[in-house]
Parts: structure tokens; sequence; C-alpha cells
């Protein structure tokens, strides 16, 4: 996913999901080594399983029709579910002298035919083939239907052609979801994808509805794979997915913790779940020398941007020794880490106060600067007192100690670890890169300075999207119209407004 930010800020490419791949190499990239045989094996059974997938998702394609005309036939009633599928536009060229009606009406027969020849329930030898292998499999334990409580057929005559055609089209948007979490074996796409659906069937559907007809078309997609068990699985597994999803309500979204504005900063929880988590460093009394070098050095990668143990043979020796001893807490670790030469050569000495305390927020609270009284109030500290005190002003705050605690290392609060700020977006984009510290121009500075100016008569993000000045002269009067280059400034006091289409609401 390629998320183009404004600000002035470059793009970014934020990991949306947690895929395999990702999570057997995040824990050997965090402690900066190669991957162990283990985690190479693991590699080497996804990408050698890849066919195979692939193999599924298109087996599942091929029966797409059967599959979801099983779970149509089965919610709804008083007509021909399938008439109302739409199918990709066809490659037979028009037959001169045929009319829209006749064709329309040849639609609604093939329809009704591959119903009844599909699902119809008489007995005897006249019965599909695929009839019979859904016979045998949809009262298997793992492919059981059971009625949700609640549940009553839906007239397709009430429910109207426009409704009936949306519907058909939902439960193809299910099983293609579920050949893209095939692909990818990753099932992280449904969760993300299939709570904010909840509410919007809540009130435009049912959820009995929605439910049956899901456990039908796993039955459905199970019995295709009959003689590939694996492939049976996966797809199984796919659909349990989806079921538990919609069963169960969502989880409630993650507040941003710390933050002092009240600007609505909720990261729905379901992101946070699905999101490649940046790993989690606590240093405990039972840990192996092993467990607790691995700590320490999770500590140093954090405040010091880089493994300097490794790397450059360089540590804390006094200091090292007594966090693994338990003489001190890894607050007061991180304490002496940041009021270090070390951290004095890199990120004190060569840099600006306002940069300083930039980079400061970033290695001890895991964020960018929040409001312009926050800086200010931290430039204070480290022009009066320079790095100790600023250090001190961090490490001993109510944020560090909520986030944090005493014992477990800290780590950045990025894209799906927490709600982002709008007002300061480009910055923190920035501020998280690899090459941050080699920035020295302050960037939050010149991001409050916009934020305090009245928006300007120009498209939100800049002059350079018009490089022809040719756009803006009919949105805007020609004696106001002044763009800038530079994205405007977005402060707390602005609110932007998204409209969506959903039950209630008109786009």
């Amino acid at each position: 996913m390629t998320v183009t930010v404004s600000s002035g800020s470059s793009s970014v490419s934020p990991q949306l999901y947690d895929t395999l791949p990702l999570s057997s190499l995040r824990q050997a990239e965090q402690q900066d080594r190669f991957p162990d045989r283990t985690e190479l094996d693991r590699l080497i059974n996804f990408f050698q399983g890849g066919q195979q997938r692939v193999d599924v998702a298109r087996r599942l394609a091929a029966n797409a029709g059967a599959i979801i005309a099983q779970a149509a036939n089965r919610i709804f009633s008083g007509g021909t579910p399938l008439a109302y599928l739409e199918e990709p536009p066809s490659r037979t060229a028009a037959v001169p002298g045929v009319g829209a009606a006749f064709r329309e009406g040849r639609s609604e027969q093939k329809a009704f035919d591959r119903s009844v020849e599909t699902f119809a329930q008489s007995a005897g030898s006249s019965r599909g083939l695929f009839s019979r292998l859904l016979d045998n499999f949809r009262q298997a334990g793992d492919v059981a239907v059971v009625t949700p409580a609640g549940f009553a057929p839906i007239d397709i005559s009430r429910y109207g052609k426009e409704r009936m055609t949306k519907s058909l089209r939902d439960l193809g948007w299910f099983l293609r979801y579920v050949g893209y979490a095939v692909v990818a074996g990753d099932p992280s796409i449904l969760v993300v994808n299939a709570r904010g659906l909840r509410e919007v069937l809540e009130k435009g559907c049912s959820i009995p509805a929605t439910l049956l007809a899901l456990q039908e078309m796993r039955a459905a997609a199970a019995a295709v794979f009959q003689d590939e068990p694996e492939g049976r699985q996966l797809v199984v597994d796919c659909f349990n997915v989806l079921l538990k999803e919609l069963s169960e309500g969502g989880p409630s979204p993650r507040l941003r913790p710390g933050s002092v504005v009240a600007q609505g900063l909720q990261l729905p929880a379901t992101y946070a779940e699905a999101a490649a988590s940046p790993g989690r460093y606590v240093m405990r009394p039972g840990l192996s020398g092993r467990e607790k070098a691995e700590v320490v050095r999770a500590a140093y990668r954090q405040v010091l941007e880089r493994d300097v143990t490794k790397a450059y043979s360089l540590r804390l020796a006094a200091p090292e020794t007594d966090v693994r001893n338990g003489r001190i807490s890894m607050r007061e670790f991180v304490r002496a880490i940041g009021r270090s030469s070390l951290y004095r050569r890199d990120f004190y000495n060569n840099q600006s106060n306002s940069r300083v305390v930039e980079l400061a927020f970033r290695h001890f609270l895991g964020r960018g600067v929040s409001t312009l009284e926050e800086f200010r109030q931290a430039f204070a500290v480290v022009s009066g007192g320079g790095q100790g005190a600023l250090v001190d002003f961090l490490v001993d705050s109510a944020e560090y100690g909520r986030i944090y605690g005493e014992e477990t290392v800290p780590y950045l609060r990025d894209l799906g670890e927490e709600a982002q700020e709008s007002a300061n977006w480009g910055p923190n984009r920035k501020l998280f890169n690899y090459a941050a510290r080699f920035q020295g121009a302050p960037q939050y500075v010149t991001s409050f300075s916009g934020q305090r100016r009245p928006l300007p008569d120009q498209h939100a993000y800049g002059g350079a999207n018009d490089p022809l000045a040719n756009q803006y002269g009919a949105i805007f009067p020609s004696s106001t119209n002044a763009p800038r280059t530079l994205a405007a400034g977005f402060g707390y006091d602005t609110r932007r407004l998204f409209v969506g289409s959903a039950p209630g609401l008109s786009a």
C-alpha cells in the first residue's frame, strides 16, 4: 500500500498487512542478524507453495458462479437470484437483428437453467455433479451449515433489483477476497476488510443471512477441492476468518495515549492488529544471558539509531552490567544512554537546539513533537539545562511511564501502532526515517509556523500541483490567488470532511 503524503514530505509505503515473509524476517532485522535455519525453512516452504496457492485461487475463480449460486439460492426466495449476478462482458460479437430484450430474456433463461441444473434437489441421475459432491461435503464437521438465529429468507420481489444486484456482487466480493488471501498466504486482508462491513450489513442487509451465505459458500468451495486436502484446508481457513470477523463485534478503536490534543486520534483496532508489529523488548529477571543481551541491543538501536555494540564495539559497560543484573531498570539504562558521550556526539553537539528536541522525542517517546506549546517547553529545558536536562525531562515524564513503564525498551509509535496526527504528518514521516539524524534542519518549526497562518486561497496540496497556474483562477478570485509550492498547513482547528456511501448517506 503506497501513500503519498502532503506537507512537503516524500512518499512512504507503510506495511498494512503482517504477511508470513515479513513476520519471518522481522525479528532477524530488528536484531540485526542473518535469518536462522528455522526462519529460512519457513520462507522456503512459503515460496515453494506459491504455485499451489495460485492454482487454488484459479479453481475458486473457475467455480465462482456455482459457489455464489449455492449461497444465493439458500438465502433468497421467490425468484432466480443468479439473474442478478453481473458477469464479465461477453466477447461474442452482437448478432444483427437480435434486440436487447431478446438478449435479456436469454440471460434470464440461462441463469434459471444454471440454477436448476446445479442446485435442484430432485433425485436420480439428472442431478448435477456439483450437487452430488456438495451433498457429501456440506455436512462435514468443519464445513457444516448451521442456520443462524434470526434468519429469514429474503423475498426477491420485495428486495428489489438494485439491492439484489448489490447483494450478488457482494457475495462475489467475499469470494474474490478469499482468493486474494489464499494467494498472499495472509488472512489479515480478510480481517481488515470484513470488520468494516459489519455495520453496513446490519443496516442495509442482514447479518444472519450473510453468515448463512458464507457457510454455504464454504461448503461449496470445500466440495470443489475434495481431491486436494491442502487446498481445501486453505480455503476453509479463509472462510472461517470471514465468519469469525462478521460474527463478533469489532474491537474498540485504539486511542492515542499521551496526546494532549482532542483531535479524534483513533486507530481502528482492525488495522492495529493486522499491521506489522515493531516488537517489544522487555527486561525480565528470568531471561537468559543471551536474551538480556538482545534487550540491551534493542535499547541501543532505539536511542542511538544503530547497534553500536556490533558495528563499532562500543558500549556503556557499567550501566549495561547493572541493567543485566537487575540493579537498575531499563528506564534508567535508557536515561544513561541519553546522557552519554555517544549520544552527545551524534545528536547534540552538531545539531541546533530545535533539532535536538525533535530527535529526542523520537528516541525517548517514540513519536514526533505534537504541539507548539510542547515544543516550546522542551526547547526551554534544553536551552537552560543542556542534554542531560532534556533527557530527564522526557524519561521522567508521565507519558513515558504510561507507555513503556520501567522495563520496556522504547519503540517507534508509527503507522499501524497508533493513530497519527495529520497536523505534522510530513515531519513525522521524515523523523521516522533511518536518515533522520543526518537531516540537520528543523522540521517542526516550519510546520508549526504554517499552522498559525490562515489557510491560503489555494489547493490544499500546494501550487506544485498546478505548474501552469491555469486552474486556481477558476476557483479563487485573481486578487486573492497566491498559490505556494508547499502544501497548506493543517492545524488542530482544521477539520476534513469525508463523504462516502452507506445506508442513509449518498455520495
